[in-house]
């Protein structure tokens, strides 16, 4: 899944359901009256910031912090088997010895640390020779940049600041 086809769709379920429309992650470049997804680039990630809609429009909450680890959850779909995995950023595991998983990123907002996550992954198989997922996965909202895996599911939980993982934000 393309990142301008990612932010396509954030955008139509903002149109589309506004109410239910709780947050999005824009680059701090970007306002929301003049966005374009087509320049939505990977550079200009690392400057994400939270906007929420308003009876005036979009308005810009606060930054997102980064956190130093993520808590992600892995579901072997046949065995029904699941393991929650802990990544520092930069670090990368083996799932159900076939994929590897690498963190690149994990951000949360920084007034509630644990109300969501939003973690940058690179997932590849083994059985194959490019990755088969890379991009954002959003804890709030897993289903919205998904691994598309006939066997396998991972998802992000959270994201911490801790060294062992086991608390938020």
């Amino acid at each position: 899944m393309t990142r301008a086809f990612f932010a396509g769709a954030m955008l139509a379920v903002w149109a589309l359901c506004p109410a239910q429309a709780q947050q999005i992650l824009l680059p701090q470049d970007l306002s929301p009256e003049n966005l374009d997804i087509t320049t939505l680039q990977t550079e200009q990630l690392p400057s994400l910031r939270r906007i929420e809609p308003s009876r005036r429009g979009l308005v810009v909450q606060e930054p997102v912090e980064s956190g130093a680890r993520a808590v992600l959850r892995g579901l072997d779909k046949i065995s029904g088997s699941v393991t929650d995995l802990d990544l520092a950023v930069g670090a990368q595991t083996l799932f159900a010895d076939r994929l590897t998983i690498t963190l690149q990123d994990c951000r949360y907002p920084g007034s509630d640390p644990a109300s969501n996550a939003y973690a940058y992954l690179t997932i590849e198989d083994k059985l194959r020779d490019a990755p088969i997922f890379e991009g954002w996965m959003i804890a709030a909202s897993p289903a919205l940049n998904a691994l598309d895996h006939a066997r396998y599911d991972v998802w992000v939980l959270r994201c911490t600041t801790t060294s062992s993982g086991d608390g938020n934000g």
